[in-house]
Protein backbone atom coordinates (compact mmCIF):
# COMPACT_ATOMS: atom_id res chain seq x y z
CA UNK A 1 0.00 0.00 0.00
CA UNK A 2 1.31 3.29 -1.15
CA UNK A 3 2.20 5.86 1.38
CA UNK A 4 -0.76 8.88 1.60
CA UNK A 5 1.12 12.74 0.99
CA UNK A 6 1.04 13.81 4.09
CA UNK A 7 0.26 11.56 6.30
CA UNK A 8 1.72 10.63 9.95
CA UNK A 9 2.66 8.13 12.03
CA UNK A 10 0.78 6.86 15.13
CA UNK A 11 3.95 8.56 17.24
CA UNK A 12 3.78 11.82 15.40
CA UNK A 13 -0.34 11.58 15.97
CA UNK A 14 0.07 11.25 19.46
CA UNK A 15 3.01 13.48 19.89
CA UNK A 16 0.24 16.37 18.59
CA UNK A 17 -2.47 15.11 20.70
CA UNK A 18 -0.30 15.39 24.02
CA UNK A 19 0.44 19.19 23.03
CA UNK A 20 -0.80 21.46 25.51
CA UNK A 21 -3.98 23.44 24.20
CA UNK A 22 -4.68 27.01 25.29
CA UNK A 23 -8.07 27.60 27.28
CA UNK A 24 -10.64 29.83 25.37
CA UNK A 25 -10.72 33.11 25.97
CA UNK A 26 -12.95 34.90 28.03
CA UNK A 27 -15.60 37.40 26.39
CA UNK A 28 -18.05 37.32 23.93
CA UNK A 29 -18.62 35.25 21.11
CA UNK A 30 -18.56 31.56 20.31
CA UNK A 31 -14.90 30.86 22.17
CA UNK A 32 -15.82 32.39 25.60
CA UNK A 33 -15.04 30.73 28.58
CA UNK A 34 -16.53 30.83 32.08
CA UNK A 35 -13.98 32.19 35.24
CA UNK A 36 -13.29 28.56 36.69
CA UNK A 37 -11.68 28.73 40.17
CA UNK A 38 -11.55 26.32 42.32
CA UNK A 39 -14.60 28.42 44.02
CA UNK A 40 -16.60 27.36 41.43
CA UNK A 41 -15.75 24.01 40.24
CA UNK A 42 -18.91 22.24 42.53
CA UNK A 43 -20.63 24.97 40.79
CA UNK A 44 -22.22 24.39 37.61
CA UNK A 45 -22.31 27.65 35.15
CA UNK A 46 -25.89 26.96 34.28
CA UNK A 47 -29.19 25.09 36.27
CA UNK A 48 -32.76 24.43 35.17
CA UNK A 49 -35.28 26.30 36.93
CA UNK A 50 -36.37 23.66 39.08
CA UNK A 51 -32.90 24.06 40.52
CA UNK A 52 -32.66 27.49 40.67
CA UNK A 53 -36.01 27.54 42.71
CA UNK A 54 -34.28 24.55 45.29
CA UNK A 55 -31.22 27.12 45.77
CA UNK A 56 -33.35 30.00 46.26
CA UNK A 57 -34.88 28.19 48.78
CA UNK A 58 -31.70 27.47 50.52
CA UNK A 59 -30.61 30.74 50.78
CA UNK A 60 -29.51 32.21 47.28
CA UNK A 61 -29.89 35.52 45.61
CA UNK A 62 -31.82 36.06 42.40
CA UNK A 63 -30.92 38.75 39.84
CA UNK A 64 -32.72 39.66 37.18
CA UNK A 65 -31.16 41.50 34.31
CA UNK A 66 -34.35 42.20 31.90
CA UNK A 67 -35.26 45.43 31.35
CA UNK A 68 -37.27 47.53 33.32
CA UNK A 69 -40.36 47.04 31.43
CA UNK A 70 -40.13 43.40 31.04
CA UNK A 71 -39.71 42.87 35.11
CA UNK A 72 -43.05 44.86 35.03
CA UNK A 73 -44.95 42.56 32.52
CA UNK A 74 -43.79 39.49 35.10
CA UNK A 75 -41.41 38.34 37.43
CA UNK A 76 -39.69 36.06 39.60
CA UNK A 77 -41.16 36.69 43.37
CA UNK A 78 -37.57 38.06 45.72
CA UNK A 79 -35.94 38.56 42.18
CA UNK A 80 -33.76 41.62 42.42
CA UNK A 81 -33.80 43.88 39.17
CA UNK A 82 -30.22 45.39 37.56
CA UNK A 83 -30.69 45.67 33.74
CA UNK A 84 -27.65 43.69 31.66
CA UNK A 85 -26.49 47.53 30.87
CA UNK A 86 -26.48 48.54 34.46
CA UNK A 87 -24.43 45.39 36.03
CA UNK A 88 -20.85 47.31 35.53
CA UNK A 89 -21.42 50.01 37.88
CA UNK A 90 -24.08 48.11 40.26
CA UNK A 91 -22.23 44.90 40.76
CA UNK A 92 -21.51 46.00 44.82
CA UNK A 93 -25.20 45.71 44.91
CA UNK A 94 -24.66 41.67 45.09
CA UNK A 95 -23.77 39.62 47.89
CA UNK A 96 -20.46 38.67 48.24
CA UNK A 97 -21.52 35.99 50.42
CA UNK A 98 -24.15 34.60 48.63
CA UNK A 99 -24.54 32.23 45.01
CA UNK A 100 -25.67 34.49 42.56
CA UNK A 101 -28.43 33.08 40.24
CA UNK A 102 -29.40 34.67 37.10
CA UNK A 103 -32.10 34.68 34.76
CA UNK A 104 -33.41 36.64 31.57
CA UNK A 105 -36.11 36.02 29.40
CA UNK A 106 -34.80 33.09 27.53
CA UNK A 107 -31.06 32.85 29.10
CA UNK A 108 -28.99 34.45 26.55
CA UNK A 109 -28.32 38.23 28.47
CA UNK A 110 -28.21 35.94 31.82
CA UNK A 111 -25.53 33.94 30.32
CA UNK A 112 -23.64 36.86 28.93
CA UNK A 113 -23.97 38.48 32.76
CA UNK A 114 -22.81 35.26 34.69
CA UNK A 115 -19.78 35.10 32.35
CA UNK A 116 -19.08 38.64 33.69
CA UNK A 117 -19.84 38.34 36.94
CA UNK A 118 -17.69 34.95 37.30
CA UNK A 119 -15.15 37.75 35.71
CA UNK A 120 -15.28 40.33 37.86
CA UNK A 121 -14.66 38.27 41.01
CA UNK A 122 -18.42 36.33 41.89
CA UNK A 123 -17.14 32.86 40.63
CA UNK A 124 -20.84 31.98 42.45
CA UNK A 125 -22.63 32.87 39.84
CA UNK A 126 -24.97 31.07 37.98
CA UNK A 127 -27.27 31.36 34.49
CA UNK A 128 -30.98 29.84 34.71
CA UNK A 129 -31.82 28.13 31.88
CA UNK A 130 -34.68 29.13 29.90
CA UNK A 131 -35.15 31.99 31.72
CA UNK A 132 -38.38 33.49 32.71
CA UNK A 133 -39.92 31.89 30.26
CA UNK A 134 -38.45 27.97 30.80
CA UNK A 135 -39.08 29.20 34.96
CA UNK A 136 -42.95 30.07 33.97
CA UNK A 137 -43.22 26.44 31.86
CA UNK A 138 -41.77 24.46 34.62
CA UNK A 139 -45.33 26.08 37.06
CA UNK A 140 -42.74 27.62 39.23
CA UNK A 141 -44.40 30.83 40.51
CA UNK A 142 -44.74 34.09 38.31
CA UNK A 143 -46.35 37.43 39.63
CA UNK A 144 -47.71 39.38 36.84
Amino acid sequence: MAEVSGSVTAAQCSSRLLKPVPPPAAGNGPNRAAAYTPATMDLPIEVSPQEAHAALAGGAFLLDVREPWESQERRIPGAVLIPLVELRGRIGELPEDRDIYVHCRVGGRSRRAVDYLRQAGRPRSVNVAGGIDAWEEAGLPVIR
